[in-house]
């Protein structure tokens, strides 16, 4: 069975997920045909929904989701299906703010508190050693956007001074993740 291959934006969600599903080199395409035609409404389904601060590093685990759980998607409506995705990731966002919320309240302040060991601090100087590696490894445009983030400079500023539109402020951030993700995994072994 050949899939069609969407060429354009004309192509069906149904489409462009069973392309995705294909593996193939077209399925990266077809993720971001569906990207461009869903990210706003995701975006503003998020934002009514968590802090604002909250609401672009969301967009982008969600996304993250549906590139890995496209194969789950039974056909019909892929909106509803996209949404739902959406709002189990909000309510997971929450749990685990719920539960970071009881662990530091049951943190006994008066308890003596813990030193890194020389192995801890070996660690960690090794990790930051590696992401800082593997940062560098990026093209420039997303170390800068990434690094941006990282400080917590809201898109709207990135995308002024990099003069970029915030669609793709949201797609080099999405890569880049991906690419630090795999290096820092490589690189940590």
């Amino acid at each position: 069975m050949t899939l069609q291959q969407p060429e354009n934006d004309q192509a069906t969600d149904e489409q462009l997920v069973a392309q995705i599903a294909a593996g193939d080199e077209q399925s990266k395409a077809a993720f971001f045909m569906l990207y461009e035609r869903y990210e706003r409404l995701t975006l503003a389904f998020i934002r009514t929904r968590v802090a604002r601060s909250d609401a672009d590093d969301l967009q982008q685990e969600i996304w993250v989701k549906v590139w890995g759980g496209t194969a789950t998607f039974q056909g019909g409506n892929y909106r509803a299906w996209l949404l739902t995705i959406a709002s189990r990731h909000i309510i997971d966002h929450y749990r685990k703010q719920r539960r970071m919320h009881e662990a530091t309240s049951d943190f006994d302040e008066k308890a003596a508190p813990t030193e890194d060991t020389p192995l801890d601090v070996i660690i960690d100087q090794e990790v930051k050693r590696v992401f800082a590696s593997c940062l560098e490894r990026l093209d420039q445009p997303s170390k800068q956007v990434v690094q941006r983030r990282l400080v917590g400079d809201p898109y709207d500023d990135i995308c002024k001074e990099l003069e970029i539109t915030e669609a793709k402020a949201h797609k080099l951030l999405f890569h880049a993740k991906a690419q630090l993700r795999t290096c820092v995994e490589v690189n940590s072994q």
